[in-house]
Formats: C-alpha cells, sequence, structure tokens
C-alpha cells in the first residue's frame, strides 16, 4: 500500500523528526512504501503572489538605487538553510519525503492511504486543522487513518467555524487514534466521535536498540555522573531546580540544543540547531534526564532512565501528564524546586518496561486494523 504521511512540517525539532522517521519505518517494516508530505504552511505562497515576486525580484535587478527584500517564503528558506545545517542531513538520510507546493496540488490517485499524525498536528495554533483533517481529500476513494495526532490541549481551542467543519470531516476517517487520553474526550465532546483511540507516540513503536543504531557512531560522553537537560523554555525556577539536582547528587550538566532556536530576533548563526544525533546521545550516556519536553520524557522511557518531566504549561501540561499518567510516573512531575524528592535519580520501576510493551503491542493492533481494506 503507497502511504502518505502528513504531519508536521519537518525542521529542527528533534521530536517532530524522530516520530516521521519510526512511523515511516514501522510502516515500511509491515511491507508498505511510506511517504513523509514535508510541506511547511509557512512557505506556501500563492502562484499569483509568487509571480509578483518574481517580478518584483527581476525589476530590481535593472532599476538603480533599488534594494531587493525577499519574500516571506525566502527569508524562511534562508533561515532553515542555516539553524537547520544540522538537522536536514538526518531527514535526508533517515526519513523519505515527498514535496507538494499545497496539499491541493496532490492528486487521488497518488496515495492509497493518508495517515495524519503525530505530534500537534490538530493544534491550530501549529497548522491548519481543517487541512489535517484532510479537508482536501473529500471525495476520495482512499483510507483516511489518524495515528496519534495530538490536540496540544486539554481545553479546546477550535473556533466554531473549525469545529464545525472538522467535525464533519472526522466521520470520513476510517480509523481515529489520538496520543492522549484527553484526546479522546476532546473527540467525543466537541467532534461528536466517540470512537477516537487512546494509542502511543510512534516514537515508542520502535525500541531502545533502533535509535542506537543511529548513534553508534558517536563516541560514549566522557562522565559518568551526567544530568541532560533538554529545557524548551528556560526560566529562573527550571534553572534553580537543575542546579539543586546537581548539588543532591553530586553530577554536571550535559546539554545539546540551542536554547535560541525559537528566537526570530537573533541572527540565524546563534540559532543553529545541534546535530539531532547528539541530543540522542544524551538519553543513552546520562544518568539522569532534567526536561519540560513531552518527545525528551518519551525518549528517557524508552531508554529506562529516571527522569524529571518539568512543568511546562504554555506548550500543553496535558501531554505530559497524560504520558506520566500511563506508566505511573506522575510522581516525576515537578512544577517548582520544593517538590523535588530523594528518589527522582533512582531507576525506572520494572514495570514501566512491561508497561511500554504492552502499549507498543496494542498501538501496533490499532495501526494493523486500521491498515486492512
Amino acid at each position: 500500500m503507497k502511504i502518505a504521511i502528513l504531519t508536521l512540517p519537518l525542521h529542527t525539532n528533534y521530536g517532530g523528526l524522530l516520530q516521521a522517521h519510526a512511523l515511516q519505518k514501522v510502516l515500511t517494516q509491515k511491507g508498505h512504501q511510506a511517504i513523509v508530505l514535508n510541506i511547511d504552511r509557512k512557505q506556501l505562497v500563492s502562484p499569483t503572489k509568487q509571480l509578483l515576486n518574481s517580478f518584483k525580484k527581476a525589476l530590481y535587478k535593472i532599476l538603480p538605487g533599488k534594494t531587493y527584500t525577499p519574500s516571506t517564503k525566502e527569508q524562511i528558506q534562508n533561515e532553515y538553510r542555516v539553524i537547520g545545517k544540522y538537522t536536514q542531513p538526518f531527514i535526508e538520510r533517515n526519513i523519505t519525503t515527498l514535496h507538494y507546493d499545497s496539499l491541493r496540488k496532490i492528486k487521488k490517485n497518488n496515495f492509497d492511504a493518508i495517515i495524519v499524525g503525530s505530534d500537534q498536528i490538530w493544534r491550530p495554533q501549529y497548522y491548519p486543522v481543517e487541512a489535517a483533517f484532510l479537508d482536501f481529500a473529500q471525495g476520495w476513494n482512499i483510507r483516511r487513518i489518524a495515528y496519534a495526532p495530538s490536540f496540544g490541549a486539554d481545553t479546546w481551542e477550535f473556533t466554531p467555524q473549525q469545529t464545525q467543519a472538522c467535525s464533519h470531516l472526522i466521520k470520513l476517517f476510517h480509523a481515529v487514534s489520538v496520543r492522549e487520553s484527553s484526546g479522546v474526550t476532546l473527540c467525543n465532546q466537541h467532534l461528536n466521535y466517540p470512537h477516537a483511540t487512546h494509542v502511543a507516540d510512534p516514537t515508542m513503536l520502535l525500541h531502545k536498540e533502533d535509535y542506537e543504531q543511529l548513534i553508534a557512531h558517536l563516541p560514549k560522553l566522557d562522565s559518568d555522573n551526567l544530568i541532560f537537560t533538554y529545557i524548551l523554555d528556560t526560566c529562573d525556577e527550571k534553572t534553580q531546580i537543575v542546579s539543586q539536582l546537581c548539588q543532591d547528587y553530586n553530577m554536571i550538566v550535559h546539554n545539546t540544543a540551542n536554547p535560541n532556536v525559537e528566537k526570530k530576533e537573533l541572527p540565524f548563526e546563534q540559532r543553529i540547531q545541534p546535530p539531532l544525533e547528539e541530543w540522542l546521545r544524551g538519553f543513552r550516556d546520562a544518568k539522569l534526564i532534567v526536561t519540560d519536553s513531552f518527545h525528551a520524557c518519551v525518549f528517557s522511557i524508552l531508554f529506562n532512565k529516571p527522569f524529571v518531566a518539568l512543568g511546562n504549561a504554555y506548550r500543553g501540561l496535558g501531554r505530559i501528564k497524560s504520558l506520566l499518567a500511563t506508566y505511573n510516573l506522575e510522581h516525576r512531575l515537578v512544577q517548582d524546586a520544593s517538590q523535588l524528592s530523594s528518589d527522582l535519580h533512582t531507576p525506572l520501576a520494572p514495570e514501566v518496561q512491561t508497561i511500554l510493551n504492552e502499549w507498543r503491542k496494542e498501538s501496533e493492533t490499532f495501526l494493523n486494523k486500521a491498515l486492512q481494506p
């Protein structure tokens, strides 16, 4: 079966890249031809505007004293060439993609199925949700599957118009699953769809060994007493928590990601994201993980490493709460330094891997049934 995967644009987000890689790999292992549609909504420009930009660029070349200002599309492309210089090679090596200028350019006979997910593609501030519910494919004779898309929040963020449109579109799907338990409730209450299933993030369908293969060429980090930190939104409280943990457990900090990646006011050169493989190495080699990222919590579990989850309401705290509840790890969510306990650096309970194995099997069962004609 030829399957298109519709997810958030592939850029510099480590979790976003790995979930796309994981879902594609799982589908390929099942014998399907899976292709990730790498369409960046911010880069899409109407044909009319493209023509005007081309005319303007040509005109400014021959007019004296005129300076051409790049279009929004060109600015974003120039930006990504710099800040994504180390993550783009991972995409080229590990994810098969197909570019379309617009989802409307896809023809109904290009694919046998479209899988929407994962990540927060059902969050309006991150993606045009009507497109994420496949409004462009109405009337097509294809399988529509939602595998672990996330609404990103426990509260409903759709406009009344989006709610009405998506309530119709979701009923055209052959199978619907969501990444958080709260997503099941949101589908039922707001989209009048009571059949959604809670499944694991695509990254959890693979095993630790699959990710270790991606970083087998990287040497082990020097120290045996590292705290690996991956904090998306820094603040004094989080800095204090990390400092307290270093003091309590006599550890030193190792950090890979660039905290300036999303700070658009800074020059491109200050926003370059380090290689994804170096990020993965942190989970392999560190003794403790401290993070406010959903996917960093996921990979802590995958690598069976103790971790501290820092509350991050801005990016959607419900996502992390749902993940931790699935594995009985709610005690690892910390909002301030006063909540730190002496057992956070201890190994994860054996039941965590047991739950992971069962969760993986249940999620694969959903995917297998969804792909059956």
